[in-house]
């Protein structure tokens, strides 16, 4: 059985991922470990602050990942794209990305960035154990296809995503997200395990980068 690590730009995205894998590869056994933010075990709210993009890719660029290729089988990378869409990054990320780039062209700039974290030689020593998990723009665009299913142009958004969950998860969960609970993000991503596999795959097709993820996961086992 093969053994995934996770990286994230938080806890929260890492839960996401995870159940997103479980059902895809249908098996509640699989085994994933989170790497970077670390996961502890008596308090996620703490695990919650420890991450971020920044940390995504100093981590890529750090011996301790070079090292987790020696017990992991595969190492999934996540991390939003709208950061890069800011201020808030520096000057040589800024205007990489653009408003009306395509979803597949956003994933391969970003993908550009990471694997110069990594550093080329590393990539190209462990590229096939490499999985990129992009989520464009943010990690609650995937959550969208669970309580939108019926609602493609909803299902689909790229923007406004949190805003969008929101309304849904008043209406139907009596709560929303207004920080980044992982209770919260747990109870909603496990609505993916009760998925039938042909469920599953409608609900990931309705969300390009989505898609993207699930597909790059088809040569592999688990």
């Amino acid at each position: 059985m093969a053994e995934f690590g996770l990286i994230g730009e938080g806890i929260t995205d890492q839960i996401v991922v995870e159940n997103i894998l479980i059902s895809h590869f249908n098996n509640p056994d699989l085994l994933v470990s989170y790497l970077q933010p670390l996961r502890d075990a008596t308090s996620d709210s703490i695990a919650t602050t420890s991450g971020n993009w920044h940390k995504v890719l100093e981590y890529c660029g750090s011996t301790v990942f070079q090292e987790s290729f020696q017990r992991l089988d595969y190492i999934i990378i996540q991390i939003d794209s709208d950061i890069f869409m800011s201020g808030e990054v520096p000057e040589k990320y800024r205007n990489i990305i653009h408003s009306n780039d395509e979803f597949e062209t956003i994933i391969k700039k970003i993908q550009t960035i990471i694997i110069d974290s990594i550093g080329e030689d590393h990539y190209n020593r462990f590229e096939e154990r490499i999985i990129f998990a992009i989520s464009v723009h943010s990690i609650e665009c995937w959550l969208l296809p669970i309580y939108y299913s019926t609602q493609k142009a909803k299902a689909g958004k790229v923007t406004g995503c949190l805003e969008t969950l929101n309304k849904a998860l008043q209406q139907q969960e009596n709560f929303y997200i207004d920080e980044k609970k992982p209770e919260y993000y747990r109870k909603i991503a496990r609505k993916f395990l009760k998925m039938k596999p042909k469920e599953f795959s409608s609900c990931v097709k309705m969300n390009p980068s989505l898609n993207f993820f699930i597909s790059s996961l088809a040569p592999l086992t688990s």
